[in-house]
């Protein structure tokens, strides 16, 4: 995955310090996939997250913005964002949970599916991963690797390093070895119009 348009940071990590990316989590990663897929296969097909896993646990989807009921028909487009969370609590949880007894509540801002020309194109899609989700599927995608903006990164790991540290076992850029504190100015030399690519293994 490298190229002279992105900067590859890979840690080794203690699973201990997993939640310290939750922050990140949850405002939101990139993932590389193809226009045209399911919501249901990048989750399932493309990083392995069980169909029982789906149905049961992830059960409020948001589509930029907008409730998905159908992870089978829902296609995702080039720069599409996809929240997805476990059950929320109260009306407004029971509102939202897609399949719901109270979906047809909602229909006005319910996700229906556009035509799609360029199916099979690249296409970025920015997860965002909530509540019990960041603990649970946090490491799934943190280990197949996530994308971000160089300075997203560099601000991340500015403020997080601390917490971190004590379960960092190595750090590579570029497939090169360098100290954890080297890690907030890494992105230095990033092109402007670059990407920082992050992946996290035990």
């Amino acid at each position: 995955m490298k190229s002279s348009s992105h900067l590859a940071l890979s840690l080794k990590m203690d699973e201990a310090g997993y939640p310290g990316f939750f922050p990140l989590l949850q405002r939101g990663f990139r993932v590389k996939t193809q226009v045209g897929i399911s919501v249901r296969d990048l989750l399932c097909d493309q990083f392995k997250i069980s169909p029982e896993y789906l149905a049961d646990r992830i059960k409020t989807i948001f589509l930029n913005g907008q409730p998905v009921d159908d992870v089978e028909k829902t296609a995702l487009r080039d720069g599409a964002v996809l929240a997805l969370s476990a059950a929320m609590p109260g009306l407004v949880g029971a509102t939202f949970r897609r399949g719901g007894g109270l979906a047809s509540f909602r229909g006005g801002i319910t996700y229906h599916q556009e035509a799609l020309a360029n199916a099979g194109e690249a296409a970025t899609v920015t997860i965002k991963l909530f509540n019990l989700l960041a603990d649970e599927l946090g490491p799934v995608f943190l280990k197949a690797g996530i994308w971000m903006a160089p300075e997203v990164a560099a601000d991340f790991f500015r403020e997080r390093l601390d917490l971190l540290e004590p379960s960092l076992r190595g750090v590579e850029v570029d497939g090169r070895e360098i100290a954890p504190a080297e890690i907030s100015t890494a992105w230095k030399d990033s092109p402007a119009e670059g990407e920082a690519f992050l992946r996290v293994q035990g």
